[in-house]
């Protein structure tokens, strides 16, 4: 609900101001403005009856709150100044809530079901006792109360006469409400312009009278009238809550203050963002979800109840001309003007803030014209016509939004001639006529050869309404339904450009960054705000035959290029031959655009025109989640920044020696016992999350299942089955890190196990992958000489035919799951076993290991250690942490011949974490990974020269390339300081 703001209170004296800013405090300690006290978390499914009682131990009551074995919770208002209401000791993180109640009757009585975190998000519903058969709903973000356009209205015919169930559904992506089973609304949190609520909530229920003479007259109006306390006493009655709590753990705390759920930490669990358990596509036609643009008094229920609540003497919910206007009366006050149509607000059939919403007809700010499906913003940023500098809301950036993939590969550079591959890139040339005096902006963001450039230096800037369309039909925010409507490939291709749109409407408006740092020191190099906009930015898929698979396509399947045009008089033009181009042509487009300090969002650089393709069709990241565990929310982090990055492969090493975080439904022990404490697991719906998650944003998310070492973690379960587990004292003799432990080789009841374990994991990760990685890495022989199925030795003569077996075995289940088998290098070239042709090997020794699987016919995916996979900042287990110089460097062809080079997929860089956890992990892998992202998209080789390219020119591009990951979220780590930054190159160090 709306609350009152002081900062609009512009004819109220100071002491007026300081008595409501104490009255309307909701948060007894708001953690985004100080460090706050952690809050008590439920962490499970909670049911509360309260037709038993009160129910203290989950709730704290205040005001006249009676109990009794029919109706349950009684909240009364008999006179003034009663404000019946509990507030639950817990909090959920994302979670469902059912609530059964009926509300009280009576003109001007509010019963309100408010669900509010510490720093101001709230999910409501609420009900006039004068309109007892309509509903209110609404969200609000961090308290913002700019503008008034969130609150949705529903038939509920009922709601005073009998008891009906409100349910909320809350996910990091959607919210859901439904009455009594049936969806009435639901958001989505890219749609929800900045306020999507996204901290821990409590519950606070309870009735109260906006209809008191003490409130202001907008309040009473609002409210339906005043109330006769004499026609009294009105009651509110709840009979029972269901709460089931998303996440896990004893408390919820904040460790930053941008407000967001990646930033909220579970203290002995983890934070979950759910899956909404109703569908949007189940809501009713007749549901009227129309928001009136008029705000919500925030009072009553939402006031603290250890409170007392000072009514405002004047309606202080209207900010200014921009909302729905106002007019002043001889008392001084503010009254507000509201739009003819808003006692009867027009129905919207259906309507789902989910879904794409009519075009503006371009009204001004001031307008009183009727609200409509646009009241619904489809993107965080203004709707309507309305000209001026965009100000983007606060508390917009959300750590669950889509990411834009960037050009850490393939960004603009300030040319005015064409450039072919491997020419070179020019020095940027100074400003001409109305820019003349300007420094050109900086070398952006992590570039390399394009296979044809050429930009200009003319300013564009980008309309916030811009209207980007998917060739075929309209798309202001989502790919056509004509795309999408026919084979499951091409609506994972729809699914993969409207994520593209929406993430490059969120990069370009809302997470964008004032590019000072690459500026000459105090020099005015922003251009004047006006002159041409882009409007339309139009998307064209040249090839839509076949889509198959393209949510979890083999390396090299589809066409990831694309060919980018921009033109003097804002023309933009995006062609590719797959939905992955598209979105990579999005990704290059949003980032030729800066934030100006005053709003809005500009290029300096047209006309520009790009052709561009990858080098390498596997580019990816391995991140152990094993050694030590990782949130969901940090790996959907990470997804986001390698698809920034062009990244198209997360590979997760998801169990090891030290832990079995993944969760195998018919082998619940593994992770009940294998993981590090409760909760501390990745379930089967939280893994779908995360590929499905990866594979709208063109990252498919693949497994490894280290196997036959590093299985140690199976012996917390099943000691049985593996040998030398935690072999001491002289540990290193059998493993490379403690504890040791390997399956054993000869064992049937091991292949028992891997037979409930393969049947039951592959076909559910074949759903959404292409690829399963079964590990076969450092293979310590002498752990066998505890292996009693081999005799107990660690002769080589003996293990290696029962390797082949295995492997044999492994491979078998995993091809006949549809799954392409990856396995480490020295499965082939320490083992010496036979893998068929369709195995791909990853190498990560050394350079000529890659050499030796490409030789045998094998494909290979690089990774050489020594530039690539070292990401430790200490000297113990993996060290040291490489320099950023050092990832770019690497060449995965060296020492290739020609005639193998297409035998190399690519690489992968790989994060082992013995040392770092959510709280580092970004600042050690980013911006270093993107380094390794322009080798991988572009090559190591500068064609024109045949070496390297050079590291002085990359140093500002992945500098600006940091730059872009912090407005993202992403804790990237600082590669220069701003001196060196300004000034150009001359900080780097030579070659």
């Amino acid at each position: 609900m709306p609350r009152v703001r002081p900062a609009a209170l512009t004819a109220l004296t100071s002491f007026l101001i300081l008595q409501l800013t104490i009255a309307q405090t909701s948060s007894k300690c708001n953690p985004l403005s100080q460090q706050c006290p952690p809050d008590p978390a439920l962490g499970s499914t909670k049911n509360v009856d309260f037709t038993q009682g009160a129910a203290s131990s989950d709730f704290s009551s205040t005001g006249p709150v009676s109990y009794d074995g029919s109706n349950g919770a009684c909240f009364t208002i008999a006179k003034s100044g009663d404000n019946p209401t509990i507030m639950s000791n817990w909090y959920i993180m994302f979670g469902k809530v059912d609530i059964t109640m009926q509300a009280a009757t009576g003109t001007g009585i509010v019963s309100s079901l408010v669900m509010e975190s510490d720093d101001l998000d709230e999910i409501d519903w609420e009900i006039l006792g004068s309109q007892g058969t309509k509903v209110q709903t609404n969200y609000f973000g961090k308290g913002q109360t700019g503008s008034y356009d969130r609150g949705a209205t529903s038939d509920d015919p009922t709601a005073t006469s009998s008891f009906n169930t409100y349910t909320i559904d809350w996910t990091s992506d959607e919210i859901v409400w439904q009455l009594n089973g049936q969806t009435v609304r639901t958001l989505n949190q890219a749609n929800a312009a900045g306020q999507y609520p996204q901290t821990p909530l409590k519950l606070k229920l309870g009735a109260w009278a906006g209809g008191d003479s003490s409130n202001a007259q907008g309040v009473v109006s609002w409210a339906g009238g005043s109330t006769d306390y004499s026609q009294g006493p009105f009651k509110m009655f709840i009979k029972s809550v269901t709460a089931q709590d998303y996440s896990t753990g004893k408390t919820y705390s904040y460790s930053g203050t941008d407000g967001t759920w990646t930033q909220v930490r579970a203290d002995g669990g983890s934070v979950n963002g759910g899956s909404t358990q109703v569908s949007s596509a189940m809501s009713s036609s007749a549901d009227t979800t129309t928001t009136s643009g008029q705000p919500v008094p925030w009072s009553g229920t939402h006031a603290e109840p250890s409170q007392s609540f000072t009514a405002p003497s004047v309606y202080p919910w209207v900010s200014g001309p921009q909302s729905s206007g106002s007019s002043s009366s001889s008392d001084g006050a503010a009254h507000p003007i509201m739009p003819a149509s808003s006692a009867t607000p027009t129905p919207v059939s259906g309507l789902s803030e989910s879904s794409p919403a009519p075009a503006s007809t371009g009204s001004s700010a001031s307008s009183n014209a009727s609200p409509s499906a646009t009241a619904f913003p489809s993107a965080p940023f203004r709707a309507g016509g309305s000209t001026g500098p965009y100000n983007p809301p606060a508390g917009a950036s959300n750590g669950f939004a889509a990411a834009p993939a960037g050009t850490s590969l393939s960004t603009v550079f300030s040319h005015t001639t064409p450039i072919k591959a491997g020419t070179g890139l020019p020095t940027p040339a100074p400003y001409k006529g109305a820019a003349a005096g300007r420094t050109p902006p900086a070398l952006p963001a992590l570039a390399a050869a394009f296979t044809g450039l050429s930009t200009g230096h003319s300013v564009l800037w980008i309309d916030p309404d811009v209207d980007i369309t998917l060739s075929g039909g309209p798309s202001n925010n989502s790919a056509p339904s004509s795309y999408g409507s026919g084979a499951a490939g091409d609506s994972a291709s729809a699914a993969i450009v409207e994520t593209a749109i929406n993430e490059t409407r969120e990069t370009l408006f809302n997470k964008n960054f004032v590019p000072w740092k690459f500026h000459p020191r105090n020099s005015d190099f922003e251009p004047q705000p006006g002159g041409t906009q882009i409007q339309t930015v139009t998307l064209t898929i040249n090839d839509t035959s076949s889509a198959t698979n393209i949510s979890k396509p083999l390396d090299g399947q589809f066409d990831e290029g694309y060919s980018l045009q921009v033109t003097d008089d804002g023309k933009a033009t995006i062609q590719a031959a797959s939905a992955i181009g598209i979105s990579w042509g999005l990704n290059t487009f949003s980032q030729l655009f800066y934030r100006h300090s005053n709003g809005g969002a500009y290029t300096s650089s047209a006309p520009v025109m790009i052709s561009d393709s990858p080098a390498f069709p596997h580019r990816g990241l391995n991140l152990d989640v094993s050694r030590t565990y990782y949130d969901v929310q940090d790996i959907i982090r990470t997804i986001d920044a390698l698809a920034f990055n062009k990244f198209n492969r997360l590979h997760v090493h998801i169990t090891d020696a030290q832990s079995w975080p993944l969760v195998i439904p018919s082998h619940p022990e593994l992770s009940d016992k294998g993981a590090y404490t409760t909760g501390q697991v990745y379930n089967p719906d939280q893994l779908q999350q995360m590929q499905q998650y990866g594979a709208a944003r063109g990252v498919e998310v693949y497994l490894e299942i280290d196997m036959p070492g590093h299985t140690s973690a199976v012996a917390f379960s099943h000691p049985e089955l593996v040998a030398a587990f935690n072999a001491q004292p002289d540990w290193d003799t059998y493993c490379a890190e403690p504890p040791c432990g390997t399956l054993k080789l000869n064992d049937s009841a091991v292949y028992t196990f891997l037979d409930s374990l393969f049947g039951d994991l592959l076909p559910r990760v074949a759903a959404n992958n292409a690829y399963f990685h079964t590990g076969g890495d450092e293979v310590n022989f002498n752990a066998y000489s505890f292996d009693d199925s081999v005799g107990n030795t660690n002769d080589t003569k003996v293990l290696q035919p029962l390797l082949q077996n295995f492997f044999d075995y492994i491979h078998k289940n995993v091809t006949a799951a549809g799954l392409t088998h990856i396995v480490w290098e020295e499965m082939l070239l320490s083992y010496n076993l036979t893998l068929p042709p369709e195995t791909v090997v990853q190498s990560w020794q050394s350079d000529e290991a890659v050499q030796q699987i490409v030789s045998k016919g094998l494909r290979a995916i690089s990774g050489n250690y020594n530039y690539t996979q070292k990401y430790f900042p200490f000297n113990d287990y993996c060290s040291p942490l490489k320099n950023w110089r050092d990832v770019y460097s690497y060449d995965p062809l060296s020492g290739v011949a020609q005639e193998q080079s297409h035998l190399v997929l690519g690489g992968e860089c790989s994060m082992w974490s013995e040392q770092s956890d959510g709280v580092s992990v970004d600042g050690i892998i980013w911006p270093r990974l993107a380094a390794a992202g322009e080798v991988l998209w572009s090559g190591a080789k500068d064609p024109a020269t045949g070496q390297n390219r050079s590291q002085i020119t990359a140093a500002p591009r992945l500098s600006e390339m940091r730059e872009r990951l912090v407005a993202r979220g992403v804790q990237a780590a600082t590669i220069q300081m701003p001196f060196c930054t300004q000034n150009g190159t001359q900080c780097t160090q030579p070659d």
